[in-house]
């Protein structure tokens, strides 16, 4: 399961690729 701290992870990620 995915936890609140992968989906910080992913979420940093996501902004990084997405800019």
């Amino acid at each position: 399961p995915l936890g609140p701290r992968q989906l910080q992870n992913i979420w940093l990620l996501s902004v990084q690729i997405l800019r």
